[in-house]
Order: structure tokens, then sequence, then C-alpha cells
């Protein structure tokens, strides 16, 4: 097991349990949430499989990913999902989705940021980025206060909903990260 949990003022990022698996499905089968993922919205049969494969990952460590429940402290309720998809030549590649009633009062942020310093700090990676579907305004001004540059525009490169659809890049590295904390 992985060095977890992963404590912020509201939030802890942990591993994920059997238990979970309503909760995660609550989310992952909105269509309104999944609308800026590269899957979903999910049955419950996929939520289970993408679940039980988690909790496979998590009997390894390292990892080549990290996925993470973001559970509220002040509630104990599992709220969305976070962590880095993959791990690779000292990069992590993350991303976060959210339910519905957590969005826009800054739980993304917070996460991410977290799981940044995590990334940088315990993993010792040396760059993070993440990928976002070009109209995800959301995620551009996140990815953004956390100091990340885009890098890259990709045209089409995407598969989502029965069209191809354009990704932005963004990424950050650990000097970086390290002079601006």
């Amino acid at each position: 097991m992985g060095p977890f949990p992963i404590v912020t003022e509201r939030m802890l990022l942990r591993e994920f349990c059997p238990e979970d698996a309503l909760s995660i499905h609550a989310f992952a089968s909105d269509a309104e949430v999944t609308r800026h993922t590269s899957w979903g919205p999910n049955d419950l049969t996929t939520t289970r499989s993408v679940l039980e494969r988690w909790i496979l990952d998590q009997m390894e460590w390292p990892r080549t990913s990290v996925p993470l429940a973001i559970e509220l402290r002040s509630s104990g309720k599992l709220i969305g999902s976070t962590g880095f998809a993959s791990i690779e030549s000292s990069t992590g590649l993350f991303g976060f989705v959210l339910r519905r009633d957590c969005w826009g009062i800054g739980l993304a942020t917070e996460a991410s940021q977290a799981l940044i310093g995590f990334g940088f700090k315990q993993l010792g990676l040396h760059r993070v980025a993440a990928e976002c579907f070009v109209e995800q305004n959301a995620s551009i001004r996140i990815f953004e206060k956390l100091g990340m540059r885009r890098e890259a525009h990709f045209v089409r490169n995407a598969w989502k909903s029965e069209i191809w659809r354009d990704t932005y890049l963004y990424a950050l590295l650990r000097d970086e990260w390290d002079q601006s904390c």
C-alpha cells in the first residue's frame, strides 16, 4: 500500500475500497459529469470492473498509475476521483472528476495541488501533465491557477461521443513547482 491518505484542508485523497462502487457510480454514470472525460458515462458493470482493477493495482508499489478517491473530511463522503493515470519516464499524467454538486468551490484545485506536491515530493517526478478538451474552460482555469503552461494543442486526437475532439496538454516541471511554493 502506498503512502496514503494525502490530507488537504477539506479532503482526503485515499486508496479506493470495494465499498466505494456506488459512490463512484453516482458521478461516473452522470452524462454531464463525464461530458469532459475521455470515458463514460458508465454502466454499473463498467464502474465495478474499473474499481476492481484499481484495487488490484493498489497491491503493488511503486505503480505506473495511482488512482485515488476524493473524500470530504467533514462528511466522509466520496465525491470524486483524482490521481496519476500514468507514470512514465518521470512524468505523471493526472486528472480529476467531481460530482456536479461539488463543482465551482475550489475542490478540484485543492486536490490537484496536493496531488502534484505528492508527485514531486514523494514520487520524485520531474514533470506533471494533464490533458483536457479545448472547450473545458473550468479545467483550463484550474491548470493555469496551478502554474501549468499549455504545451500543445492536439487537433482531433480524442474520440468521444461519436466525434473527434481537440485537446490541450498542460504541464509543470518540478523546479517550476519548487519556485512557486
